[in-house]
């Protein structure tokens, strides 16, 4: 048999008695080789009790999903059955804690963390399987958002719905699993936002702020609700929890504790609760009663004044002039606190720039869902739009009726260039008729737009003054463009 290297160290933590195994060469032909970090930036933790056959296809997943950010494997083994925790160790790479006792969820979690080597530290359940740049997706957002102080990824069932993208919690302290069995490609699950807490099915925290927050609250012990409670303390800390739908893990939801919260470690599901509320009631007083005005709730977006923009396309921002002025606008409502969605008018999700905006936090409305229920969506959540900014007159006019019958929001108008006027300018040079009935029919159309808006916004002085001679009753204003 070829040779192998164990090494091993044995320490009493919470009176228990408790070895850290670390295979440091393993026979030929292993189950899969994880890779071989000195100076890993991420230390994955993955809680094991038995359930081999799930916790193999969960490193698997994490072999086969090359990622740029480094990362160790860390499995603690709540005292499994002996021949699960050997063949464990014929994995490669894999540093793997054995309790002799058996410890529970919250206490297997919080001392593997111990033993963390990153900088940062991901808890991924055992029943997991990692999908992607799962990896380098929630690491983005540490890299982008200072105040980024938990990521969790959106977790899906194996035929592809959507278990959660991110949680809401109620004024009850009830708590949904946002989009709980729904398509998990509508827009309103992929764009990165701000949530009340995620499932610690696999959720990152930089290990520092892990240690400073002491782990999970052992109040918790042995599972159930120290994820919620963890998250509060995040915020309570000064930083911010967010949603990664980037990041896509396949949740075997229920293979490691069961389903019945009537028995076994899942009657703690119901007992933890109640401690939660306990603990966290007087905050919780500020969130909404039980299932109203999700659409705010979800993004914890309650004191934020929301813009909808609708152009032709998504913003090809560093392809043409028009898309760099509408991409300016919608970058200040960002810096200024707005809650942005985007709707294309051909629905198509160009890349890269759909991928831009939703890591930016903007819900981009495309896809075949939206457009085919984009009235339906106006009509469910248009009485939460303070704001519509439309681009372009012969994209905006379809929007105007469904707009004034679904909110109470501001219209404005940002038209890039009169076009009766640039079309009658060049009718004066060309002497072309059809040029002349072009400036007919586009004054007719911004005619219509002009009586169905709020306000009017050109990028030059003259637009304005025409308008003043030919719709003396509009709302017309400059607004410069970007400048370089």
């Amino acid at each position: 048999m070829p040779a192998e290297r164990i090494v091993e160290r044995t320490e009493v933590r919470t009176e228990v008695r408790t070895t850290e195994r670390i295979v440091e060469r393993v026979p030929e032909d292993p189950p899969m080789p994880l890779p071989h970090v000195e100076d890993p930036q991420v230390s994955v933790i993955i809680p094991m009790h038995n359930q081999l056959e799930y916790t193999l296809k969960c490193l698997r997943s994490l072999a086969d999903c090359a990622q740029q950010t480094s990362f160790e494997v860390i499995v603690i083994d709540d005292r499994s059955d002996l021949a699960e925790f050997r063949a464990l160790s014929r994995v490669v790479n894999l540093r793997v804690l054995r309790n002799f006792e058996n410890q529970g969820f919250l206490r297997s979690c919080n001392r593997a963390v111990s033993y963390a080597r990153g900088k940062y530290v991901v808890l991924l359940n055992n029943d997991t399987e990692v999908t992607g740049d799962w990896l380098d997706a929630l690491l983005r957002v540490f890299e982008t958002r200072a105040d980024a102080g938990l990521v969790g990824s959106k977790l899906i069932y194996p035929d592809g719905t959507l278990q959660e993208a991110g949680g809401i919690v109620w004024q009850d302290g009830g708590a949904w699993n946002y989009g709980r069995g729904d398509d998990a490609s509508k827009p309103a699950y992929n764009y990165v936002r701000e949530t009340d807490y995620c499932s610690a099915a696999s959720v990152m925290l930089p290990t520092e702020l892990w240690r400073a927050l002491g782990g999970f609250d052992l109040r918790y012990v042995p599972a159930y609700c120290e994820d919620s409670d963890l998250a509060f303390r995040v915020r309570e800390a000064g930083y911010k929890v967010y949603v990664q739908p980037k990041s896509v893990v396949v949740h075997h939801e229920g293979k490691s504790n069961g389903t019945d919260t009537g028995a076994g470690i899942k009657q703690y599901q119901v007992l933890n609760h109640r401690k939660l509320v306990e603990r966290w009631g007087a905050v919780f007083a500020g969130h909404r009663p039980n299932g109203v005005d999700v659409f705010k709730a979800r993004e914890r977006s309650l004191d934020k004044p929301v813009i909808l923009f609708i152009d032709h396309y998504l913003p090809h921002f560093d392809q043409d002039a028009g898309s760099r002025t509408i991409w300016a606008f919608v970058r200040l409502f960002l810096r200024e606190g707005f809650s942005v969605k985007f709707l294309g008018d051909n629905f198509y999700p160009h890349q890269p720039y759909q991928q831009i905006m939703e890591e930016m936090g903007i819900e981009v409305l495309t896809g075949p869902w939206m457009a085919e229920h984009w009235q339906e969506w106006l009509r469910d959540n248009g009485k939460y739009l303070d704001y519509v900014m439309l681009s372009r007159a012969h994209t905006s006019q379809r929007y105007l009726q469904p707009l004034r019958e679904t909110t109470q929001a501001k219209i404005l108008y940002y038209g890039h260039d009169l076009i009766s006027r640039t079309a009658r300018n060049q009718y004066a040079f060309t002497k072309d008729p059809a040029k002349l009935e072009e400036a007919k029919w586009f004054r007719e159309l911004e005619g219509r737009i002009y009586e169905g808006v709020d306000v009017v916004y050109y990028p030059s002085q003259l637009e304005i003054e025409e308008l003043a001679i030919t719709h003396p009753q509009v709302n017309a204003q400059v607004v410069t463009p970007y400048v370089y």
